[in-house]
């Protein structure tokens, strides 16, 4: 079962690696800020849908503030398909 701790997990890496200047920002999984620009949010919505098999629509993907609230997300689109 995915859970949110995991898909966390798992993103923090993915931002570490996405953004190397921003790794601290989310270094710690807590629900830190997001903080990127709108080329940012794209290419991580991209990155997102090719990992977990999710689609996130654009309205969503502009009201997430924070790794735990995409992670939510993520949890929440897996267990509608």
């Amino acid at each position: 079962m995915l859970t949110r701790e995991t898909v966390e997990g798992e993103l923090v890496q993915a931002l570490a690696e996405f953004r190397p200047a921003r790794a601290g920002q989310v270094s710690d999984g807590s629900p830190s800020q997001l903080a990127l620009n709108s080329l940012d949010m794209v290419e991580l919505t991209l990155m997102v849908e090719e990992r977990w098999g999710v689609e996130i629509r654009a309205g969503d993907a502009d009201e997430l503030r924070s790794v735990r609230e995409l992670a939510e997300l993520i949890v929440r689109l897996r267990q509608r398909q």
